[in-house]
């Protein structure tokens, strides 16, 4: 009788306590509101993007949020032209749109390499690690077809 009685007690407490701890959990985790004067040094923020795109301390993960944020919409038109050539019209959340247009390579160009460098690759493949390969390719200065690292 003492047992099954601890038990309802036990589970009785468990029920008031689970709707406390979520509360406490969310208190934890929600965000708080802005003072004025967070408020203000977010719009100051936002009035120089530049600035905060170029500081040291924005991460790639911030950038791509701050894109996220200002890119409502992405539509891409690719025309049949020789060479065939893509329209890119972004609309930003402001309602203003931008249009850039880029002439496509070849089909199956990227898929083709310089002779040399496949040989380079050849030669390094036997006395250096996969892993190595590429900052050694980096410290030659050599580059991909399009010029990457």
């Amino acid at each position: 009788m003492a047992l099954e009685s601890e038990k309802r007690r036990n589970e009785a407490l468990l029920t008031i306590q689970r709707p406390e701890h979520k509360h406490a959990k969310a208190r934890r985790t929600e965000l708080a509101p802005l003072t004025a004067e967070e408020q203000q040094a977010v719009r100051t923020l936002a009035e120089d993007l530049p600035a905060v795109w170029d500081a040291p301390t924005t991460t790639a993960m911030d950038r791509k949020r701050l894109l996220r944020l200002q890119i409502q919409e992405v539509t891409v038109t690719v025309e049949s032209t020789t060479p065939s050539t893509a329209t890119l019209v972004v609309l930003l959340s402001g309602g203003a749109t931008t249009s850039h247009s880029v002439a496509c390579p070849p089909q199956g160009w990227h898929c083709s390499n310089d002779g040399r460098m496949v040989e380079r690759l050849r030669v390094l493949a036997q006395h250096l690690p996969d892993h190595l390969i590429a900052p050694r390719l980096n410290a030659e200065g050599r580059r991909t077809q399009t010029g990457k690292d």
